[in-house]
């Protein structure tokens, strides 16, 4: 009895360390995988950098030709709402703040 149970225990321990081993190894190419991913998703980042910066320089140089035209301008980063900007559900209108037609004053009023 004792017997089978050291056996068992052995084969316990063996397909335990088989597992770790795969694990470790199945781990390893994940790691690398995303490496890789990661690696393709900076190249594909710093092409979309150069070709922002590029729209850039387009967008301020075709800018000073503009200004001279009196065009609108794109609106530059610090002109832009931000979330504290945008009014809240609280300061809109509701339908009894909106005027009607019979709250207008006609010509003769």
């Amino acid at each position: 009895m004792q017997e089978k149970a050291n056996e068992a225990s052995e084969k316990l321990q063996e397909t335990k360390e088989k597992n770790a081993q795969k694990v470790h190894g199945k781990g390893e190419d994940a790691k690398e995988k995303l490496q890789d991913v990661l690696l393709s998703v900076k190249d594909k980042l710093s092409d979309v950098k150069e070709a922002g910066e590029n729209f850039q320089e387009k967008v301020s140089s075709s800018d000073d030709k503009e200004k001279s035209k009196n065009k609108r301008k794109i609106k530059g980063v610090n002109q832009i709402k931000k979330a504290t900007d945008i009014k809240s559900s609280t300061k809109i209108k509701s339908s009894n703040d909106i005027k009607s037609s019979t709250d207008l004053k006609t010509m003769g009023s």
